[in-house]
């Protein structure tokens, strides 16, 4: 399988469901990968003790708590969900639409739905955002790490 173009590259474009362009750099566009944390022990742990009913309700809480940040995240200006998937999901806005504050806040009703946490990492390009999602994911997970937190380290 041939590997996907670098951001950058001649033929890379980001494009959002609705159709619009998310270009890195394009008039100061930050992305956002949050990754749900530790989310696939409790559904490995209902299947090994054989209840698959208690699997697919968590799965369903998961779910939901996914689709409740993606509509909450869609709601402010200029926020485009690029991808959501799973406990995965990739956004995309202009520079400052999202308050560092805002994401907590959204973290906080990720867990209070499916009882999990999720990290978040931000960045200028998306390579960036995945950066700091595992630093995140490495400095004890349940938190946002942005391009100027990175740089402090």
């Amino acid at each position: 399988m041939a590997e996907p173009p670098a951001a950058g590259e001649p033929g890379v474009s980001y494009t959002a469901a609705d159709g619009r362009s998310a270009e890195p750099g394009s008039t100061g566009t930050e992305f956002a990968y949050f990754d749900g944390d530790d989310i696939g022990a409790p559904l490995e742990l209902a299947l090994l003790e054989d209840d698959p009913g208690k699997a697919t309700r968590y799965s369903n809480l998961v779910s939901t708590a996914m689709n409740q940040l993606a509509a909450e995240l869609s709601s402010h200006n200029g926020v485009r969900v690029l991808f959501s998937g799973g406990d995965d999901m990739f956004a995309s806005w202009p520079n400052g639409a999202v308050d560092p504050g805002e994401m907590t806040k959204l973290q906080v009703r990720f867990s209070a739905v499916c009882g999990r946490t999720i990290s978040v990492g931000v960045g200028a390009t998306p390579s960036e955002a995945l950066g700091n999602l595992r630093r995140a994911k490495l400095r004890g997970k349940a938190r946002t790490v942005t391009a100027s937190e990175a740089r402090e380290c």
